[in-house]
């Protein structure tokens, strides 16, 4: 499951024409920040989810994409539905193991924990970025 974080205002697209690689400096500085913010705002039952996550610098931004089988029913939850055994199902529940050919499951609304948490990677990505935009237009580390 990805979400997206552009430069998306025009100064961000100006400054990626004319100083590319001060930009991608700062969202190759981005990277960890942001991984480290997605891990600690990302609800976690078991873990998986914060560590499924991966974040890579494309042209226009970054993409913070959550691997985990479950990712897309955590954010956007399930409506109500039969889960079918092969030939049973095996879980804990309410502290104890429970066996099961068959579960009504009542749905879930799910956490949209990435759409909550998109406005401050993005504001993360556009202060890294303007700083490294800032030091080039000054002539440091560029």
């Amino acid at each position: 499951m990805p979400m997206h974080i552009y430069l998306s205002d025009e100064e961000l697209r100006a400054w990626s024409e004319e100083f590319p690689s001060a930009v991608e400096r700062g969202l190759q500085e981005a990277i960890p920040q942001v991984r480290s913010l997605a891990e600690a705002l990302t609800p976690s039952l078991t873990g998986e989810l914060a560590e499924s996550i991966s974040v890579n610098a494309t042209r226009t931004g970054l993409t913070v994409r959550w691997g985990a089988a479950h990712a897309k029913y955590a954010e956007y939850g399930t409506v109500a539905h039969e889960i079918e055994g092969s030939p049973y199902l095996s879980f804990f529940w309410q502290g104890r193991r429970a066996v099961f050919r068959h579960v009504h499951h009542p749905g879930y609304q799910g956490w949209h924990f990435a759409a909550r948490m998109h406005q401050a990677l993005e504001a993360i990505v556009h202060v890294l970025v303007e700083n490294a935009v800032m030091q080039a237009q000054r002539g440091v580390g560029a």
